[in-house]
């Protein structure tokens, strides 16, 4: 199941949805058993125009947004979330096509990186990036943008980028990365064209991306790019959160992590009921590592704000922006949580 809407049951009234809710999906397009998603459309790198397109690959068969399909709906071969049926997919000119394809909708020319393929064995087979990073970029997670530090030399880019793709992958469901004030980081590969691939690393089990096993020289690496970052500013005594990082005002919230796969609820409901119960002025401290059970995120048309709910200890740490501060999650936020 693939980029299925979650909602908190204690969001609604009796614990369902209002009527005529239907799930949200993510932006993405399925081929040859390969599950392609939208590259994020803030991300840094030029976006793409009409002379990057390659042959033209498939036409979308059926739009699954929208399209009443039920819930536990497994996409095939020639679905796409949101790309009209009988539009064409392309390829992306200099890019394997098992690695990037191109598409529109909304208006929009928009780029497809794959995110899960089953024949995948090595780095390779999910990224076509051999000889055509010119950068490696650690990002500031408050906005997938900011550049904090970057690898420039070109012998020592191609010798990291030689690991990634010799790497073994590992595609299988894993509870995912270990949560702290610095793990995982966001890598932007610069490619020679002037475009970007994001990809999540965890550093402390390895993995990059969507399960590319690369740790050694490549951990040590990025381990090193995290330490030359000026440390982050005092934790505040008191936070808003909804205040501080305008959670009343997102587009998207997504109430639990259930699933590899992110998914968003677009509901100003659902949004307006969970920044109204964080809307208190709350005691801070620094960040420790939290339990990895339940994931809160506000998705803003340029930036995420992810908080991780620890049950056991009610902590509520913001791990999306890297701001490494945690608070006791407040008595109405922790009841929205509590299973029906």
């Amino acid at each position: 199941m693939l980029g299925i809407a979650l909602v908190l049951s204690g969001c609604y009234p009796s614990g369902s949805p209002p009527y005529g809710l239907k799930p949200n999906y993510i932006d993405f397009v399925r081929v040859n058993g390969i599950e392609y998603v939208a590259a994020l459309m803030f991300t840094p790198g030029r976006a793409l125009t009409d002379s990057d397109l390659g042959p033209e690959q498939f036409r979308v068969k059926q739009t699954i947004a929208g399209g009443g399909f039920a819930p536990d709906y497994n996409p095939v071969d020639g679905d796409a979330a949101f790309i009209p049926s009988g539009d064409p997919v392309y390829s992306v000119r200099g890019y394997s096509a098992s690695f990037r394809l191109a598409a529109r909708h909304d208006g929009k020319l928009r780029l497809y990186e794959a995110d899960k393929n089953p024949k995948a064995k090595l780095g390779a087979d999910l990224l076509d990036i051999g000889g055509k990073v010119k950068g490696i970029a650690l990002l500031d997670r408050r906005d997938w943008q900011t550049v904090l530090a970057r690898l420039e030399e070109r012998s020592r880019i191609d010798a990291l980028v030689r690991l990634v793709l010799d790497a073994p992958v590992e595609q299988s469901p894993r509870t995912g990365a270990r949560i702290s004030a610095d793990n995982p980081v966001m890598l932007s590969f610069q490619l020679d064209d002037g475009t970007a691939s994001l990809q999540g690393y965890d550093r402390v089990d390895g993995v990059l991306g969507r399960g590319i096993q690369v740790a050694g020289l490549f951990q040590t690496t990025v381990n090193e790019l995290v330490l030359s970052v000026p440390t982050s500013s005092p934790v505040p005594g008191v936070v808003n959160l909804t205040r501080n990082y305008d959670l009343a005002h997102a587009t998207y919230v997504t109430p639990k992590a259930q699933s590899p796969t992110i998914t968003f609820v677009r509901d100003a409901f659902v949004v307006a009921v969970v920044a109204a119960a964080l809307d208190a002025d709350l005691p801070a401290h620094g960040a420790t590592q939290p339990d990895l059970k339940t994931m809160v995120t506000f998705t803003f048309t340029d930036h995420i704000v992810a908080l991780m709910y620890d049950a056991a200890t009610e902590t509520l740490t913001v791990v999306q922006p890297d701001h490494g501060l945690a608070v006791h999650a407040p008595p109405r936020f922790v009841e929205l949580l509590r299973p029906r």
